[in-house]
């Protein structure tokens, strides 16, 4: 039987993983920043920038990006990730 939650026991869980993958990226060293990962050509850095990146973003960015890569949803998800993780970690 499945167990069904509410709203609040929903964002109760999301706010525990947020912490916990926020405290596993403190810990990396710079050359654990840069390790390949089986996601394509994405190192560790682009993979945790895509992962923390909704909350950060605004409707008029997700438009923006969208027009930037042409529709293609792919590119829009690739390009945000990449670029996200220029920045200093």
């Amino acid at each position: 039987m499945a167990v069904v939650l509410g709203t609040d026991e929903r964002w109760l869980i999301v706010d525990e993983q947020r912490r916990t993958l926020a405290d596993l990226l403190e810990t990396l060293t710079p050359s654990e920043w840069e390790t390949p990962t089986a996601c394509g050509d994405w190192r560790v850095r682009d993979v945790a920038a895509h992962l923390t990146l909704a909350p950060r973003f605004s409707y008029g960015d997700l438009v923006r990006d969208w027009v930037r890569a042409r529709g293609n949803m792919d590119r829009l998800i690739h390009d945000t990730a990449v670029r996200e993780a220029a920045k200093p970690t």
